[in-house]
């Protein structure tokens, strides 16, 4: 007899820096995750700062180091923090937040900050047993872009299961028949409640590589307009192309495509990151 996989919730809120309240720009430099079933909660901080340096010349950073650190000491359980101080989690009533399966626990703990950090809301994945910390780091690879080096940044296949994972609850199809050109495979990943979902990235070392990926995007996206009745599509790209140069300036090439066919099919295709598509499921 097979036994079924437990449903395992995380609960997950992501850190931004905000310099000014004024500019309004921001930079994702964490994420919090609580997982209820497991009574764990840990906090993720940038390794990176070059890209938070880059991104406010006039930063302090004994004082981020320090607003990091103390977030690790409030959020991890059990403590992963240097000073492991007696009095961690205090006024925190283990028992009953950190088993209960909500987001209760997590908004405790996120919701008190202000001036240059701010905790996201609170979004869910719902994981299971055996991919529970598979997912958390496809999470922080996904939100915490730029803080891995190239080859460990997180791949268009892993988008895609972090995706399929984020439907559950809606009307998802993984691959369905929308076939091309060139066989019987679907150039659509997922069809769900009235659009359908193209997965593809602007990340890649190689420009040649990047090309065709993005190419092929597009003839798949032009060919499932010509030959099935399909009009909203939504094309799922990686985070940080609009900080990346040079993933800019190919986003722009890319885009202008996209209005085109938009224009030319009466089409509803619209490119969002990853991050935004999982902060709306």
């Amino acid at each position: 007899m097979k036994t079924m996989t437990k449903q395992v919730n995380i609960y997950y809120s992501v850190l931004q820096y905000i310099p000014s309240s004024i500019r309004g720009e921001a930079l994702n430099v964490g994420i919090a995750f609580h997982i209820p079933k497991f009574q764990r909660s840990r906090f993720v901080s940038v390794r990176d700062k070059r890209r938070v340096a880059a991104f406010d010349d006039e930063w302090d950073k004994d004082f981020f180091d320090i607003s990091m650190e103390a977030l690790h000491e409030d959020i991890d359980w059990p403590t992963t923090g240097k000073l492991k101080k007696q009095t961690l989690n205090v006024d925190f009533p283990k028992n009953s937040l950190l088993e209960k399966d909500s987001s209760d626990y997590l908004y405790s703990k996120t919701n008190y900050l202000v001036n240059e950090f701010k905790f996201n809301n609170i979004n869910t994945l719902v994981s299971n047993r055996n991919e529970v910390l598979e997912d958390m780091e496809s999470l922080e690879k996904s939100y915490l872009y730029y803080d891995r080096p190239k080859n460990n940044r997180i791949t268009t296949n892993e988008v895609k299961k972090l995706l399929q994972k984020s439907f559950k609850g809606k009307k998802a199809i993984s691959k369905p028949k929308i076939e091309g050109d060139f066989g019987d495979k679907s150039i659509i990943d997922y069809k769900v409640d009235d659009y359908y979902v193209k997965v593809t990235s602007f990340d890649y070392a190689k420009n040649g590589i990047r090309s065709k990926e993005l190419k092929s995007s597009l003839y798949d996206i032009q060919s499932a307009l010509s030959h099935h009745d399909i009009k909203k599509i939504k094309v799922v790209v990686n985070d940080g192309y609009d900080i990346d140069q040079s993933q800019k300036n190919i986003f722009s090439v890319f885009q202008k495509r996209i209005d085109e066919m938009n224009k030319s099919f009466d089409s509803n295709i619209k490119v969002e990151k990853l991050s935004e598509v999982l902060e709306k499921s």
